[in-house]
């Protein structure tokens, strides 16, 4: 457990909050 496993972390999550806001952006854009 080092300092680049919690970088490698806080990447994932902005990550997956990105993917989620483009499927947001979508799903609006579908409507």
């Amino acid at each position: 457990m080092g300092p680049f496993q919690g970088i490698l972390f806080s990447f994932l999550n902005l990550s997956a909050m990105a993917f989620m806001a483009q499927l947001d952006c979508l799903t609006l854009l579908r409507r």
